[in-house]
């Protein structure tokens, strides 16, 4: 759900229109609504694997634009590589977009009789152009009011031209729940669609260049899209990725987002053109193991080692034969990838498959290597370079 109160919702729906209230922010807060709507930063998360511990750190960083308040150390607009798990993205903009293009409001389901209901298809409804937040307050009603007030060119939550009504549980005179409309703002990365979380994702028409006392500008640079990829975060591995906006994403006078070079606002830039910010998802890779890397002094028993990524896998690759080898060789070596498909456990069994394992024991004072080499992640985006762990067993 978003975390937007109606009134800022409710004034980004109006945004076309001549209503006061929400053109007061846009001069008062140092916004620009001159122009096409401009990318001003991009905030969004690295992955930082320590070479000596195998240790995985995920840290937000500015991969687009700059802000006073963000250190040069994180500040990285020509090297950013994206982390490909635990993903979510802030897209600044210097001025508002209409927020009827970007989120749609939660339905009801109204009983009509015993045997009849009034279902939305999909449970939510966009908001029409000019819409007041009166007009959702109509279509808030009650039941046996709905027919009289929730009609007209500004009515939501329509089935059939048939008023469902607005989920307004606690009856305040709006809804109870928004999320982004599928489709209005895409991240595509190496030509393959990455699916938002709708209901974590959200646009933020409050905000601007100031950071509040307290805040960060990761969680405070506005107005904003928030994007948050489905499945926590997932991305693709190892891809060239960019947004792409519906046409229909705009700002009040109809114009399209562009990215300016650098996110310098004071340059110009083509409407709908968003090239000037792209980036790449980092590889699949190790992020840690047990034992760890050159670990020597390793028990002998059992015959186990786990090795962790810095993304899912897909399952099934890490079970083709050749993809995941020992040496020296061991005998009845099984693979088992973890539930959240981010390790994989390779240990030798007593007992030759379909007998239950039973860990074996490694051989005394030797240094084993673990190679694993054309896993896939969950998107069939392939590891480019086989990884490696070394170790060695005690005596």
């Amino acid at each position: 759900m978003a975390n937007l109160n109606w009134a800022t919702f409710a004034c980004g729906f109006t945004a076309l229109t001549a209503v006061v209230a929400c053109d007061t922010p846009e001069t008062a807060t140092g916004l620009h609504p001159e122009g096409p709507p401009m990318i001003q930063q991009v905030v969004m998360k690295e992955q930082t694997v320590n070479q000596a511990t195998g240790s995985l750190t995920i840290a937000s960083i500015l991969a687009f634009g700059t802000h006073e308040r963000v250190p040069e150390a994180r500040t990285k607009p020509n090297t950013q590589e994206g982390s490909p798990d635990d993903q979510v993205f802030r897209v600044v903009f210097d001025e508002l977009l209409v927020g009827n293009s970007l989120e749609e409001i939660a339905c009801r389901t109204r009983l009509l009789s015993e045997t009849e209901s009034c279902v939305v298809p999909g449970g939510f409804s966009r908001v029409p152009l000019g819409a007041t937040p009166d007009d959702i307050a109509d279509c808030s009603a009650a039941d046996d009011l709905l027919d009289e007030l929730c009609n007209g060119t500004h009515a939501v939550c329509l089935e059939d031209g048939r008023p469902c009504g607005v989920l307004d549980e606690d009856e305040n005179g709006s809804a109870d729940n928004t999320r982004m409309i599928a489709g209005q703002v895409r991240i595509v990365c190496g030509g393959t669609d990455v699916p938002l979380n709708l209901e974590q994702s959200y646009w933020q028409p409050a905000g601007n260049q100031l950071v509040p006392a307290g805040g960060t500008p990761e969680g405070s640079l506005g107005p904003a899209l928030i994007l948050r990829p489905v499945n926590d975060g997932r991305m693709p591995t190892n891809s060239d990725c960019e947004l792409v906006f519906a046409p229909d994403v705009t700002d009040k006078h109809g114009n399209a987002p562009c990215a300016p070079p650098g996110g310098d606002i004071t340059q110009d830039c083509t409407p709908g053109d968003v090239s000037a910010f792209s980036f790449k998802t980092q590889r699949l890779r190790f992020s840690s193991s047990l034992p760890d890397p050159g670990q020597t002094g390793v028990s002998r028993a059992p015959a186990s080692a786990s090795i962790f990524f810095n993304a899912p896998i897909d399952p099934a690759s890490a079970t083709v034969a050749g993809n995941v080898t020992i040496t020296p060789a061991l005998p009845n070596v099984e693979v088992t990838v973890s539930a959240n498909a981010k390790s994989i456990t390779i240990r030798s069994c007593v007992d030759a498959p379909p007998a239950a394992c039973t860990p074996g024991t490694f051989a005394a004072a030797t240094e084993y290597t673990i190679t694993v080499s054309n896993l896939t992640d969950t998107f069939g985006k392939p590891m480019p370079q086989a990884e490696t762990l070394t170790f060695t067993t005690a005596n």
